[in-house]
């Protein structure tokens, strides 16, 4: 992966049925995201690893190897939210490219509601481990 600028990951929904079945899907049976009309902070973590993988060009066998998050402020149900991210970072060690990258959530009035970075290893191809 070669540095990027920033890469636009999208807009996502945020309703009741989207975000019960990510719930669903993890195993969360806790109500209190539904009593509370409120957007689970990993959901929102969750839309940007998805878009990450599917917007930057990674080799198979690439392992999601780190996450930090920084919630800022809660997201009510029915929102739209918007992802961005920059690589800042990536080197080697041995067969394996670490690569680092910062990204922002925001409403689509700007506000920034989750900062975070994420870190993949990819395997690098045989001759590339040569050179």
């Amino acid at each position: 992966m070669s540095e990027l600028q920033e890469v636009h990951l999208g807009i996502w929904d945020t309703t009741l049925e989207i975000v019960m079945t990510y719930l669903t899907a993890v195993g969360d049976r806790n109500q209190l995201y539904a009593s509370s009309e409120v957007v689970p902070p990993l959901f929102i973590s969750a839309r940007v690893l998805g878009s990450l993988m599917k917007s930057l060009d990674l080799p198979s066998g690439t392992i999601h190897s780190l996450q930090e998050i920084n919630s800022l402020t809660s997201v009510k149900f029915g929102e739209k939210i918007e992802g961005s991210a920059t690589v800042s970072g990536s080197r080697r060690r041995g067969s394996v490219m670490f690569t680092t990258v910062d990204y922002k959530v925001a409403t689509l009035h700007g506000e920034i509601i989750q900062t975070g970075k994420t870190t993949v290893l990819q395997p690098l191809e045989i001759e590339e481990q040569d050179q």
